[in-house]
């Protein structure tokens, strides 16, 4: 899903057409009311195409002179009505549902912050929400009544969280990431924060699609669902929430109905007139009674009504006739539910099974040109199952469009299906009983298309997660058992990808289906407790972690008796070794490590002995190579001794190419990138640039390795300007190093959310703050990006037993460039703040001690760049109280 954030003026030339649906259309296009009418209905094309562009506004600042661009609207490419264009919202009536909605908003002195929009599927809940909120986000800055416009999608907020870490909606994420409300991301409160902050700004909300009756007591799931994500009513700011539901009890709403018959009639008149099909009219209001009844007036029927008759060249009264003789049992009690099927009956061989398999995916960004690409061309594929593949892509796509089935969305690169199809589709496919060969097609499409997340292409992957999900939310043992093999492999697989790119909250759900699909499965249970731990230990959660790994290595170690036992021993022997290092407890990390390592070699001598051809075993082959680097690893954060650490990874490296014989093995170069650090911070920069660079240029053509591509890019440019040094700054060659920074916008919501790349952005952010020339020095935003580290650093030593642990970012330095430019500032203005030099001393001190357990210090970091902390030290040595 593209992320990416444009200027609001950028937008407004691209969502112009939406234009007449907010203001009055005559003050737009200057024409009789008539003409204005049909002005708007040729714009239907391109505000189906573009409506998915709105889905949040943020931040404008409220100073009349800023200028337009500091409003942003972040794209979200998700469907809000998925079909034709509805003009509903009754503004022939008085007042219009639109009129009645924005008194509600201007309204003030209320109590209640909240704004319901309720009404049955397909009457245009979310339509009107979207006009509305587009009408406030566009106005310009200091003349608008809300800093913030944000749009919510509701619907997976009540989905059950999984482990502590907070279930990254993206909506919510992407504010708390552009909002600049000095949100600490890697906190597992990141939300909790967020809606703090928000209460101190006017805003306008919109949670769309909330939880509808059926999601579990009503009054308790509204009453949690209003405490965790709606912020406190601030009575001095002016504040409002949307929420578009099914369910009334929300209260205090605006309830949608279906239209009237005249409203009905004109809009099918004006429909076919547009589409130059008003051939088709007659005036026989009667006629239009009884399809107006058949449809119960509701916009989406109605739309896809007319999408039929156009298509098919049909007159209402025959239309009504098809509805009447081939449907009369209609399913569930819905009627508009026979429109569907009309239409649904009509569709060729080609639209009929891309519906089919949309049906079973995400309603929205499916990136079906990509997905069915990858697996057309797939002749392996193509041969085992041709009448899952043998279609015309461009064709089925087409007619879906004609009938108004889908809509577009970004550009043609994916597409979105109303909720309410979907499931029409599902009711028939399981009443033809087709329901699970269409599973197992697009099981089979998926997992050719995603090819165990080999490949680079990452916007095609990070799109396909959510599908992945769906998917395996339809699954049924009784009908699909035979498949859960596959499904399973397909999910570890996205679940892998997810942790690889650091979305832990996404693997954490993924994980949780593998284990509803094989509930009983006590062995797929702890591996898969051994991947929560890993993910969780990313965030942070050590505690959590632990359990995990601990449950794991008790069975493992004990009952199981299958031929892995003892890989999967050492395994979840080797997670809690990585956890305890996380923690800061080194020596029993190292205890863990070596014992895990000695049991492998008594095993390996063991086999060897039985062997007249000794051979490596698997177990060693698939476990000593990691179980080196985590040695290597966890004496390099030590900091005690990095020739050691260095020795360790030699030899990892040296075990793995011994192996494989290939420089380009993932696992090889991982311990390549820590050896760099290790050699950074012993200063032989010439070595680290050399192992870094080539790091580099591997995981630059690995999409899905791009956490530690930034991580290697960030120890690129950290070494670089240690080595030009802060005080030779101005020789130019700080930017040879600066470009290896900066993560992908695609990224960067993932990226944000980890731990470790919190504290490299505050270095970064510090150290251009102050790397350059004196005059152009911004003082109180280096004092800020200073105490924005500070209080980081601050925070996870909270956790790590009083000792200061850097995840390898070496932030002392950013530290010890911000001491010495304030130790530059009093040379030259004879004054310096003394309390800001004490703190950079302070914590210099502390980020530089090694301590025990108990928080004793017992040594000190070897560090390339301990001459400049004694400079500090004994020059401003009064303040040095450490």
């Amino acid at each position: 899903m593209s992320l990416s954030i444009l200027p609001l003026m950028v937008h407004c030339l691209v969502l112009q057409n939406y234009s007449s649906l907010i203001e009055k259309a005559d003050d737009f296009f200057k024409l009789p009311l008539i003409q204005v009418i049909f002005a708007i209905a040729t714009a239907i094309g391109i505000i189906v195409g573009s409506i998915t562009w709105f889905r949040k506004i943020a931040f404008k600042k409220s100073k009349k002179n800023d200028p337009v661009e500091e409003t942003y609207i972040t794209q979200n490419l998700t469907s809000l009505i998925g079909t034709k264009d509805i003009l509903k919202f009754n503004d022939a009536g008085q007042p219009s549902y639109k009129t009645t909605l924005e008194a509600a908003i201007e309204a003030k002195n209320v109590l209640d912050t909240s704004i319901g929009i309720f009404g049955p599927p397909g009457v245009g809940k979310s339509f009107l929400a979207l006009e509305v909120a587009y009408h406030y986000a566009t106005m310009q800055p200091g003349d608008g009544k809300f800093d913030v416009v944000w749009w919510i999608d509701a619907e997976d907020l009540s989905r059950k969280n999984i482990g502590p870490e907070p279930a990254q909606n993206s909506d919510l994420y992407r504010l708390a990431i552009v909002g600049r409300f000095g949100i600490d991301l890697a906190s597992s409160t990141w939300l909790q924060q967020l809606i703090i902050s928000l209460g101190n700004l006017n805003y306008l909300l919109v949670f769309d699609n909330a939880c509808d009756a059926g999601d579990g007591i009503i009054e308790k799931t509204i009453k949690e669902f209003k405490n965790t994500f709606f912020p406190v009513a601030n009575a001095n700011k002016h504040q409002r929430i949307i929420v578009t539901s099914r369910n009334k009890y929300w209260g205090n709403g605006l309830e949608l109905a279906p239209w009237t018959l005249n409203e009905f009639s004109y809009y099918i008149a004006r429909y076919l007139d547009e589409e130059n099909q008003g051939n088709l009219l007659i005036n026989d209001g009667g006629t239009d009674e009884k399809l107006f009844n058949e449809l119960n007036g509701l916009p989406l029927a109605t739309a896809l009504a007319c999408a039929y008759m156009v298509e098919n060249k049909c007159k209402p009264a025959s239309y009504l006739e098809l509805l009447n003789i081939e449907h009369k049992n209609y399913r569930n009690g819905v009627t508009f539910n026979k429109a569907f099927e009309v239409s649904y009956m009509a569709l060729g061989e080609d639209a009929l099974k891309l519906l089919n398999m949309i049906a079973l995916l995400s309603p929205t960004e499916i990136p079906l040109n990509k997905l069915l690409g990858y697996a057309l061309h797939n002749k392996e594929y193509h041969a085992y199952r041709p009448e899952v593949v043998d279609f015309n892509l461009p064709k089925g796509l087409a007619q879906l469009k004609r009938y108004a089935l889908i809509t577009v969305e970004h550009g043609d690169e994916q597409y979105a299906i109303h909720r309410l199809w979907q499931q029409a589709v599902r009711d028939l496919l399981v009443e033809k009983r087709k329901l699970t060969e269409v599973f197992d097609c697009t099981l089979k499409i998926l997992c050719q298309a995603t090819a165990e997340f080999k490949h680079t292409d990452y916007t095609f992957y990070r799109s396909i997660l959510p599908h992945i999900e769906t998917l395996a939310s339809h699954y049924n043992q009784k009908e699909h058992g035979g498949m859960a093999a596959d499904l399973v492999a397909l999910i570890r697989s996205a679940a892998n990808y997810s942790f690889q790119i650091g979305s832990v909250a996404q693997a954490m759900r993924l994980n949780a289906q593998v284990i509803a699909i094989a509930p009983d499965n006590l062995k797929l249970l702890h591996e898969i407790g051994l991947s929560n731990s890993h993910n969780l230990i990313l965030r942070d959660h050590c505690e959590a972690a632990m359990q995990l790994a601990a449950d794991a290595f008790d069975y493992f170690s004990g009952g199981y008796i299958g031929s892995d036992k003892i890989k999967m021993t050492e395994k979840a022997r080797q997670a809690m070794g990585k956890i305890y290092q996380r923690k800061g407890d080194f020596e029993v990390a190292k205890q863990l490590f070596e014992t895990s390592r000695k049991l492998i070699d008594q095993f390996e001598d063991a086999q060897h002995i039985e062997q007249k051809k000794p051979e490596l075993s698997l177990l060693k082959k698939e476990n000593y190579s990691g179980l080196l680097h985590d040695l290597g690893s966890v004496w390099w954060e030590e900091g005690l001794d990095y020739k050691q650490s260095i020795l360790f990874f030699d030899e990892a490296i040296a075990f793995k190419w011994a192996i494989n014989g290939d420089k380009n093995d993932l696992s090889i170069n991982i311990s390549k990138m820590i050896k760099g650090v290790a050699l950074g911070l012993m200063g032989e920069y010439d070595r680290q640039f050399d192992v870094h660079k080539e790091v580099f240029e591997f995981l630059s053509a690995k999409d899905y390795e791009y956490r530690r591509l930034v991580y290697t890019g960030y120890y690129l440019f950290h070494f670089g300007w240690d080595r030009i040094g802060w005080k030779n700054r101005d020789n130019g060659l700080a930017a040879d190093f600066e470009k290896y920074l900066g993560p992908k916008e695609d990224f960067a919501g993932i990226l944000e959310g980890d731990v470790k790349y919190t504290i490299i952005k505050a270095v970064v952010d510090l150290r251009k703050a102050i790397w350059v020339v004196d005059e152009q020095v911004n003082e109180f935003e280096a004092n800020e990006k200073f105490s924005a580290l500070r209080l980081i650093l601050l925070n996870k030593n909270q956790q790590r037993n009083g000792r200061f642990l850097d995840d390898g970012t070496v932030s002392i330095s950013a530290i010890l460039d911000y001491g010495l430019f304030l130790d530059r500032k009093m040379d030259i203005a004879k004054a310096v703040d003394h309390a800001a030099l004490a703190q950079v001393i302070s914590l210099a001190y502390e980020l530089l001690t090694i301590r025990d357990v108990n928080g004793n210090a017992i040594g000190s970091i070897v560090y390339n760049r301990s001459d400049d902390f004694a400079y500090l030290k004994e020059k401003h040595q009064t303040l040095a109280i450490v």
